[in-house]
């Protein structure tokens, strides 16, 4: 599916909960779950089970702070008791650590100190 606004001199926008969204998400959980099998064994499910819920934290019901990878884990950690390796992976998905040092710098909120804790 091609984004309308797309020029092909960028990736396209993608919106989280679109139908390209979940459709590359599809795919993409789809070959990790081929690939990941061979390396991480007993684990591979949890990890894709975190590539299907990575954006969880930008449903209306889990936003709290406003930075997607914190709302999402503490939603599938508080509201849905979820195994506590996949909160810590919703909370670092896409390098959120260095996200949340970029906002830290804007707001000074103190969100990479709370991302971080997610590793114990």
């Amino acid at each position: 599916m091609r984004n309308a606004a797309y020029d092909g001199s960028r990736p396209p926008v993608v919106h989280a909960g679109s139908a390209a969204a979940t459709d590359t998400k599809s795919r993409v959980c789809t070959k990790l779950q081929q690939f990941s099998a061979l390396i991480l064994g007993e684990e591979s499910d949890l990890l894709t089970a975190s590539a299907w819920l990575n954006d969880i934290g930008c449903s209306p019901e889990s936003v709290d702070t406003g930075f997607h990878p914190l709302d999402g884990a503490r939603y599938l950690r508080d509201v849905h008791q979820a195994d506590d390796k996949l909160a810590r992976l919703a909370a670092h998905h896409s390098c959120a650590v260095y996200e949340a040092t970029e906002r830290d710098r804007a707001t000074g909120h103190g969100l990479v100190v709370i991302v971080r804790s997610a590793d114990h």
